[in-house]
C-alpha cells in the first residue's frame, strides 16, 4: 500500500547512493558483466515498482536514467572540476601545453603514452582521453 514515488524516494536515498558510492575510481574498471550485475540492483526496483512495464520505459516513467550513463556523468564531472587550478587533485594532471594557434584537437593537457587499457582507465588517464 506504499505509494511508488516513496518507494523511488527510498531507492534512490538508500540503494542507489551505495552502488554509485566512490564511482569517479571505480567506474572505468567495470567489466561489462559487473556493470550488468549492478545495473540488474535498479531493473529490479523498477520492476517491482511498475511490474508490467519494461526496463526502459520504466526509466522514462520515473525520470531516471541508467547507472552506467550516470556513472559516466558523474566521472565527467569530477574530471571537469579537476581541470580548475584550485582543486585539490589538479598537481595530478599534467603540465598545460602552450598552444598559440587553432589546431584540431584542441586539448589542453597532453595525452600520456599508454600501453595497457588498465593505465588508460585510471580516472586522470580516462579523464584526458575522453573529457577534455
Amino acid at each position: 500500500g506504499v505509494h511508488p514515488q516513496a518507494i523511488l524516494k527510498v531507492y534512490t536515498a538508500a540503494i542507489r547512493s551505495v552502488l554509485e558510492y566512490a564511482c569517479e575510481v571505480w567506474h572505468t574498471h567495470l567489466t561489462v558483466e559487473q556493470s550488468n550485475n549492478i545495473e540488474y540492483v535498479q531493473k529490479r526496483a523498477l520492476k517491482i515498482l511498475s511490474p508490467d512495464t519494461s526496463y526502459r520505459d520504466a526509466l522514462v516513467l520515473y525520470k531516471l536514467e541508467t547507472l552506467h550513463s550516470r556513472r559516466n556523468n558523474i566521472c565527467k564531472k569530477f574530471f571537469m572540476q579537476m581541470l580548475n587550478d584550485n582543486h585539490k587533485l589538479n598537481y595530478l594532471l599534467p603540465p598545460k601545453r602552450n598552444i598559440d594557434r587553432q589546431l584540431r584537437a584542441m586539448n589542453c593537457y597532453p595525452l600520456p603514452k599508454v600501453r595497457t587499457n588498465r593505465c588508460k582507465n585510471t580516472i586522470i588517464n580516462y579523464g584526458l582521453f575522453n573529457y577534455q
